[in-house]
């Protein structure tokens, strides 16, 4: 957990050095090997704090430093870090290999109030895998069911087992045709599902 924060407080800084604000809020977009729901990680920036939460229950609120492309968090430095772009951010940590990209949520762009979306199904394929969604359906499901969820404006796809979170994607548009999720670790970052009739 401690890693974790030391990346969101990273995180920070890097936006200031290039000028750009920070302030909002922003989920990791993690790498896996079999999909990227894992994990729903969330951090809140303000001007002078970094707050973080599993999901929506809050578990930390502290200060933080900048010092040039660097931010202190209890005297230690954690990385560096540059933009994607305007809504997202890759971390180089000091400590790990790889890189890990933070990405902002956004409100969901739709019309449709949540009871409707909830009343639909979309079919989304991601690295050979076929995910169809069901939510408020969870009576007739065996295994893994999908329930939409929210922080704020923004709506998310969540995965659930036996009523416990596997994890979330933040849902950028739904339509009564389409669903675009994003937040994901590689290129294009988003993923489109269909909807379909309900079998």
């Amino acid at each position: 957990m401690k890693t974790v924060f030391f990346f969101g407080c990273l995180l920070f800084s890097t936006l200031v050095s290039c000028g750009q604000s920070i302030e909002g809020t922003w989920i990791m977009a993690k790498k896996d090997n079999k999909n990227s729901f894992l994990n729903m990680h969330v951090m809140q920036f303000t001007k002078d704090s970094l707050t973080h939460y599993d999901f929506k229950e809050r578990f930390s609120a502290t200060p933080y430093k900048i010092n040039d492309n660097r931010i202190d968090v209890d005297t230690t430095s954690i990385g560096v870090f540059r933009f994607v772009d305007k809504n997202r951010f890759r971390l180089a940590p000091d400590r790990l290999a790889d890189s890990i990209d933070f990405v902002r949520l956004l409100p969901t762009k739709t019309v449709l109030p949540k009871t409707a979306i909830e009343k639909m199904n979309f079919e989304i394929e991601y690295k050979g895998r076929t995910l169809t969604t069901n939510f408020g359906k969870t009576e007739q499901i065996k295994g893994p069911d999908t329930r939409l969820e929210n922080i704020n404006n923004t709506y998310f796809l969540s995965i659930y087992r036996n009523d416990r979170r596997l994890g979330s994607i933040p849902i950028k548009k739904v339509t009564d045709k389409q669903l675009v999720l994003y937040g994901f670790p590689e290129k294009p970052f988003e993923v489109s599902g269909e909807a379909i009739s309900e079998k």
